[in-house]
């Protein structure tokens, strides 16, 4: 479970996340050790939020948010 604020938080059951190799450069792990994360979350299909939530994420998140609704976050810097 993904807490956002004390009164909301989002189910692990809708929540997706991978880990791969991460790109660029690395040194010695480069290519052999999962070093990228991402995270993966539908947000139109979302059961645990309302449309006002879907809308405003949206509205602030749609370059991260893809034609199918999945909003992605990916980290590997550290």
């Amino acid at each position: 479970m993904i807490t956002i604020t004390e009164q909301f938080s989002i189910p692990n059951d809708e929540i997706v996340i991978t880990a791969s190799r991460s790109s660029g450069p690395g040194g010695q792990n480069v290519n052999k050790v999962n070093t990228r994360v991402t995270l993966r979350f539908p947000v139109w299909s979302s059961k645990y939020l309302t449309n006002s939530q879907k809308m405003r994420i949206a509205m602030y998140l749609k370059s991260r948010i893809t034609k199918d609704g999945i909003f992605y976050i990916h980290a590997q810097g550290t």
